[in-house]
């Protein structure tokens, strides 16, 4: 009868024994969200960075004596651990990437986040001369990265690394086909014919068909290839010459 008692007891004991529940009640950082959806009409778009999430990013190049100094505000997997990977942010005091290491590479921009967001207290953090902080993956590896996003920039964007995908492929499909008046009054712009390498000196208010749209691998502008009716061909950045 005791050995039946002292089972029953352990029973009860080990029924009775309750577990302790852990839950991860961080709450997640806080997203940029916008209704609105990207339009592909412009490259840069200041404040409205929220609109790029889902699109594609082209990291565009720049001519060779500015490479060194080019890719600024990369930083690995997040912002708190930018010294992990040396090519993304070489040093504080060198804050440029290596340039063959994002150059021609496409990314996703997975989503947006707001520098006060973070919180985080590093004074590095807090320093920085920027708004949002982009998260990319890059579509032919495995890296996540953060991109210092500043919304100010200027008007053209002009520290804005990247070409949408969505807006090149908008515009391109705009302007091929299209015929464009050659307008310059003021100065004499002389161009080497992509046919024969001949100079070609446009005549003010003549016809040009845009052939092309393309990015300038010497000066990585966006570029018309425009024909004439003579045949010669000849690729133009200054869009200002070109009334529509």
């Amino acid at each position: 009868m005791k050995y039946i008692y002292v089972i029953f007891a352990l029973l009860i004991t080990g029924t009775s024994f309750s577990q302790i529940k852990t839950s991860n009640l961080t709450p997640p950082k806080k997203k940029v969200v916008d209704s609105i959806k990207y339009d592909s009409l412009e490259n840069f778009i200041g404040d409205k960075v929220s609109r790029y999430v889902g699109q594609e990013f082209y990291a565009i190049g720049c001519p060779i004596e500015n490479r060194n100094r080019h890719f600024k505000g990369f930083s690995w997997n997040n912002p708190k651990d930018r010294f992990q990977k040396e090519y993304y942010y070489p040093s504080l005091l060198y804050p440029y990437s290596t340039y063959d290491s994002l150059v021609g590479k496409y990314f996703k921009v997975l989503s947006v986040v707001k520098k006060e967001d973070l919180d985080d207290d590093s004074e590095l953090i807090k320093s920085l001369n920027t708004n949002f902080y982009i998260q990319l993956a890059n579509k032919s590896g495995t890296d996540t990265l953060y991109y210092e996003y500043d919304a100010k920039g200027n008007e053209h964007g002009s520290n804005f690394p990247f070409i949408v995908v969505g807006y090149f492929e908008k515009t391109r499909k705009s302007v091929i086909g299209k015929t464009y008046i050659y307008h310059n009054e003021v100065f004499d712009r002389h161009y080497k014919d992509l046919n024969n390498g001949e100079d070609v000196n446009p005549i003010n208010l003549t016809k040009w068909k845009c052939i092309d749209y393309t990015i300038d691998e010497k000066t990585f502008k966006e570029t018309l290839v425009i024909k004439n009716e003579k045949g010669n061909v000849i690729a133009i950045t200054e869009w200002e010459y070109i009334l529509r």
